[in-house]
């Protein structure tokens, strides 16, 4: 038995905002179901398997729908079954029964299984929707009372099973986490094979036991971008764009024994990662690198994203750096965006940065004190209200609102988290 093992396609994921990024996650699932047609006809495939997350959201707009449904019915079309269970990205772990794969199954274009078993051949396939790790004992109860004695089982999951090595951190506290004494205790002289969504990267395998991940079809976070590093006036190249696809699996339907054949999707779009690192990061520094990245990666249609790393120069702030100029800069790309991860030095010496009317410079930081003096002039708390001022601007830049609010609650004396229209005004 030939089996297609797919998961997390998320259709209509607008990665960053992008309606394009939404049809690249379109355009990926297209290129695999032409795949797999072309595998029908060369090798006699029986069956198609989509384990999660095949749509983005619970609740998919029309073009999602459209897409999924055009692909769909192609492989309807050319004879093969197709089975789907649910990721977390399709329903509420709570309400699992309101999701847009009950409307695929209703028109014939999947079988939606949310918990349950299909005899296909001799090949028991045990389904399971996913569900958090404190419910795992339930999922394990039910495993073992479906695993047939005698036949090969093949179970889908949307779940992590702890110990697989994978590209994103801390893996052991995901939500959908389940323990790998499960999979041990079901395969205790048992011909159980375990095809499962969850974790994007391509053609994962568990180190121990046989636990497969095809991963998504298309570049999911920046860790699998096609990443530089700028450090000295020296570009690096610290790894490729991470291959995507599916997994072709062959089950011997009398041994239960498999082989595993990865099949690779060409990417939509050039995806990339420039990392600028500084042991001393001043503004014309700043803008002599970007003026090279511009040069070098300046790329039609490719998205840009990058981070800025390192120690600031004494006396600047990141408002100094004004990222947000250099966007015009880039023409070619679909989208540049700026990730800034730097440290102030400890001392607050202002360096040259601004000129004023004597003829100093001054860092911005300096420029917003005195614009806070002249503006207060003889209050005696200007000292305190501009040093509140500066670490607000600073807890804004680093996206930290609860600090935001917790300021103004203590500088106003008055609960904020209770009022959702103060909280709008403020973000």
């Amino acid at each position: 038995m030939l089996i297609a093992h797919l998961a997390d396609v998320h259709i209509g994921h607008r990665q960053y905002g992008l309606d394009k990024r939404a049809e690249d996650y379109a355009k990926a699932f297209n290129r695999a179901v032409d795949l797999i047609l072309k595998l029908k006809e060369e090798k006699d495939l029986d069956l198609v398997v989509i384990c999660g997350d095949l749509f983005d959201s619970a609740k998919p707009g029309p073009l999602a729908y459209i897409n999924a449904i055009d692909c769909l019915r192609k492989l309807r079309e050319a004879g093969l079954r197709v089975i789907v269970i649910r990721g977390n990205h399709e329903a509420s772990v709570i309400n699992p029964s309101e999701n847009p794969l009950s409307v695929l199954s209703s028109m014939g274009l999947v079988e939606y299984v949310e918990k349950g078993s299909v005899k296909i051949g001799d090949v028991n396939f045990i389904c399971y929707g996913c569900i958090y790790t404190e419910h795992q004992n339930k999922l394990y109860a039910y495993i073992l009372n479906s695993l047939s004695e005698s036949k090969p089982n093949v179970v889908l999951l949307h779940q992590y099973v702890e110990g697989t090595p994978y590209l994103y951190p801390m893996p052991n506290i995901d939500y959908y986490t389940i323990s790998s004494k499960i999979i041990e205790s079901a395969l205790d002289g048992r011909d159980v094979l375990f095809l499962c969504g969850h974790i994007h990267d391509f053609n994962l395998r568990h180190p121990k036991l046989p636990v497969f991940y095809s991963g998504s079809l298309e570049i999911w976070d920046s860790r699998e971008f096609e990443t530089y590093v700028l450090e000295d006036g020296k570009i690096l190249k610290t790894r490729d764009m991470a291959s995507k696809g599916f997994l072709l699996f062959e089950i011997s339907e009398s041994s239960g024994k498999y082989r595993v054949t990865s099949y690779s999707i060409q990417p939509s779009r050039k995806m990339i990662k420039l990392v600028l690192k500084y042991d001393e990061l001043d503004p014309a520094k700043l803008r002599r690198d970007i003026a090279y990245a511009v040069e070098k990666f300046d790329l039609p249609e490719a998205y840009l994203q990058i981070e800025i790393k390192g120690k600031l120069a004494r006396g600047y702030s990141v408002r100094d750096l004004q990222c947000s100029q250099f966007r015009r800069l880039f023409r070619n790309v679909l989208r540049v965006d700026f990730r800034i991860d730097v440290e102030r030095p400890s001392s607050t010496i202002p360096k040259t940065s601004h000129r004023g009317p004597s003829g100093e410079y001054y860092g911005i930081d300096i420029i917003i004190k005195r614009a806070v003096r002249e503006v207060l002039k003889n209050d005696p708390d200007v000292t305190k209200i501009e040093n509140i001022v500066l670490e607000l601007l600073d807890l804004v830049e680093r996206g930290e609102k609860a600090s935001v609010v917790r300021i103004f609650e203590k500088v106003l004396g008055i609960q904020l988290r209770q009022d959702s229209d103060i909280r709008s005004l403020l973000f």
